[in-house]
């Protein structure tokens, strides 16, 4: 495996942060759709989902993970070091990525920053993802099968600040 990796699955291994039982409650009353904004506790990016997902971050020494799932579906966003002296590609990612990817492109996301889009097949559906750098973090966005609403909000609505 090559300096980047795909983050597979996550398991809670760091601490979770806590949520208290008035925010989910509070969460719980939300009409479904109702739209919500989570700002990156050091202000560094936000973006935009709506209720009924709820958000979990969890860390450990490799990198930080936010889940943001309904009923155990959802996305996920991985952020890492990005250690390479060289930009993320679609290139790149075919090279250091083994296994069959399909739709491997470079994209502009909404926010004016490029990023790699591509998606795998999995055994219970096609999986999207959305890999771009900022400063000197990886930020790998992936989405369950099924849940391209929830993917594309996040991903129109990603700004660094």
């Amino acid at each position: 495996m090559g300096p980047i990796s795909p983050m597979g699955q996550i398991s809670p291994i760091g601490p979770i942060s806590p949520i208290s039982k008035e925010s989910l409650v509070a969460r719980e009353s939300l009409s479904p759709g109702t739209e919500l904004t989570y700002t990156d506790p050091t202000g560094a990016f936000s973006f935009g989902y709506f209720a009924p997902y709820v958000l979990t971050f969890i860390t450990d020494t490799a990198g930080d993970t936010l889940l943001l799932q309904e009923n155990g579906k959802g996305i996920q966003i991985y952020i890492s070091d990005y250690t390479l002296k060289t930009p993320l590609t679609a290139s790149l990612v075919k090279k250091e990525l083994v296994g069959t990817l399909s739709n491997l492109k470079d994209i502009t996301m909404p926010g004016g920053f490029p990023a790699v889009t591509f998606s795998t097949k999995t055994p219970a559906g096609e999986v999207w993802d959305v890999w771009f750098v900022q400063g000197e973090m990886l930020y790998q966005i992936t989405g369950d099968p099924d849940t391209n609403k929830i993917l594309k909000k996040v991903v129109e609505s990603f700004r660094f600040e």
